[in-house]
């Protein structure tokens, strides 16, 4: 899937990234087709210029659930530690998820309860 970079925009080949269809993904877009009004080439296809934030946090609210700091920064956080966890190495994932192996041990990457845990098993 080719997914815009407008951050990186500027500079020679990084208007986009190239990230694959993980299958968690790949249902919830084939769910989000079956929905969609006939020939939409958007995902997001209702507001798209709405603020996801906050859009996100009135889906919260209406499942029953408190949202936490930073959402979508957590949630990329916590993406790119799955990844790291599922065996891919950190190089493809920051490539993945638009970052540099800087920015990645930096802002994202974490040591985890589970890596303790499994250490002493």
């Amino acid at each position: 899937m080719i997914v815009p970079s407008p951050k990186t925009s500027r500079y020679e080949g990084r208007e986009n990234r190239e990230i694959p269809l993980f299958p968690i993904l790949w249902r919830e877009l084939q769910a989000s087709q079956r929905i969609a009004p006939s020939a939409e080439p958007y995902i997001v296809f209702e507001n798209r210029r709405q603020n996801f934030d906050s859009g996100f946090k009135r889906i919260l609210f209406w499942a029953g659930l408190e949202p936490w700091q930073k959402l979508f920064q957590n949630m990329r956080c916590s993406c790119e530690n799955d990844l790291i966890e599922d065996g891919y190495p950190a190089h493809v994932v920051g490539a993945w998820l638009g970052h540099t192996s800087k920015v990645q041990q930096r802002h994202y990457l974490r040591v985890l309860d589970s890596f303790y845990e499994n250490a002493v098993k």
